[in-house]
């Protein structure tokens, strides 16, 4: 059944939960000859000439949120098929998300649209969410599994291989198949897929691209993609490994593209954003690579310390030690990425403390602790420690009284000292004898003369 005329005046709020009413307007979905019912403004521009489908009842629930959210002049007249834009609309420039839902689901074009009640429901919640997280600075603390990606990588930084990976399709029936694949090497299973009993699986199409990156042949999985696409042009996950695939080439701009298209095609998804803003921040566009970041930090905890990280990657990129560590102090406890941040922390405070900030050795010695904290091998933190001394010498000479870096009197002479002592101990782990000669050398020279 269709319900053909869905708009506010058709709804009713009881308690915590809404009823339609007016079913006058109810038709079969196979019905083609009876009398068609539908409201200016709310009706799919198609259903006229073409008749009400299930992407057409979609539809009218999209211009139904958008008349119900925010003041929506001339919904009936100039933008009767359309949507104004962010510019003209600030809660559309507040929520992004919010905003390509509603253009996904009100599309021109039918097959442009959410094909299935359940597809628009799960992006919709993912929506939601967003909406929700937002009223907080706070980093989020729990995380909701997607139906389509699984969590991000362990690199904080992330790379292609990175980035969250994309869930095997349960009703294709190359999945089985896949999985009882059993290789050793990329080349192996690029191999063994291009012989696969199911050539018109678009399941085997992006397991071979994805293959083919992990084999470090970008320009074949693009290939594979672009294949992909011309079978399926609404086939979005064939732009997402186009984009991984630009990812690895060093080709930002092409990957931001792919990213931003895979972003329209599911809004209420995490994995998009956290992809978009990896591309924009190595294409150079910081503010926009900021903003899906906060996304992200605020949203999930899955995704929480990645949007942190790059966060505070792209303030120290622009001069922005306090907004930098602002947001690596917003890193939960609980976080995998909790020792990086310390260790991210403790070289933001040296950054600071060399750019001249009014409390430089109160930095130095909070950024020694911190980096003590890390988890840091000894060898690691013996070389963080003689780097502070060295730094702290270079800009103050004779030292400065009354202080205190890393338990060391902050004179000249006792950070001589300290200097000293953690060039001996960063040589113990030297790598090569030149590493190590150079950094007794060194000890040699900055250590205080005594008349022993």
């Amino acid at each position: 059944l269709l319900y053909c005329d869905f708009k506010p005046a058709n709804l009713m709020q009881v308690g915590d939960g809404v009823k339609l009413i007016d079913l006058g307007g109810v038709r079969r979905i196979a019905d083609d000859a009876s009398a068609l019912f539908g409201t200016v403004g709310f009706q799919g521009p198609e259903v006229p000439e073409h008749g009400a489908s299930v992407s057409s009842d979609l539809y009218t629930i999209a211009r139904t949120l958008a008349v119900l959210t925010f003041e929506f002049r001339g919904y009936q007249t100039t933008y009767q098929a359309s949507l104004p834009g962010p510019e003209e609309v600030p809660l559309f420039a507040e929520n992004d998300s919010y905003y390509r839902f509603l253009l996904k689901a009100t599309a021109p074009q039918p097959a442009d649209r959410f094909q299935t009640a359940e597809e628009m429901r799960e992006q919709l919640i993912g929506v939601l969410r967003e909406v929700v997280a937002s009223a907080s600075t706070d980093a989020a603390t729990r995380s909701t599994p997607s139906a389509l990606f699984e969590s991000p990588g362990v690199e904080a930084e992330p790379h292609w291989d990175d980035l969250p990976e994309l869930k095997a399709d349960p009703t294709d029936p190359a999945s089985a198949w896949i999985s009882g694949i059993s290789v050793g090497t990329p080349d192996a299973f690029v191999t063994a897929l291009a012989g696969s009993p199911f050539p018109d699986s678009a399941v085997v199409r992006l397991e071979l691209a994805t293959a083919l990156l992990a084999a470090s042949r970008p320009v074949d999985a693009i290939n594979v993609t672009n294949e992909a696409l011309t079978r399926d042009p609404w086939e979005w996950r064939a732009l997402w490994v186009q984009g991984l695939a630009d990812l690895q080439a060093n080709k930002t701009a092409a990957a931001v593209k792919a990213f931003n298209a895979v972003y329209g095609q599911i809004p209420g998804e995490l994995a998009p954003k956290l992809a978009l803003a990896r591309a924009c921040e190595l294409n150079g566009d910081h503010e926009v690579a900021a903003r899906l970041y906060e996304v992200c930090a605020q949203t999930d905890a899955a995704y929480s310390a990645h949007g942190l990280m790059g966060l505070a990657r792209i303030a120290t990129v622009n001069g922005r030690t306090d907004d930098a560590l602002q947001a690596l102090d917003r890193v939960p406890k609980t976080s995998r990425f909790w020792s990086k941040s310390r260790a991210e922390r403790a070289t933001t405070l040296v950054k600071r403390a060399g750019d001249g900030g009014p409390n430089a050795a109160l930095d130095l010695d909070v950024a020694l602790k911190e980096h003590s904290n890390s988890g840091a091998d000894t060898a690691t933190h013996a070389a963080f420690r003689s780097s502070v001394f060295r730094n702290f010498l270079a800009s103050n000479p004779t030292g400065v009284a009354g202080v205190s870096i890393g338990g060391v009197r902050g004179d000249a002479r006792s950070i001589r000292d300290g200097l000293e002592t953690a060039l001996r101990e960063e040589a113990r782990f030297a790598e090569t004898r030149e590493q190590k000669v150079a950094l007794i050398d060194e000890a040699n020279r900055v250590r205080n003369r005594t008349l022993v």
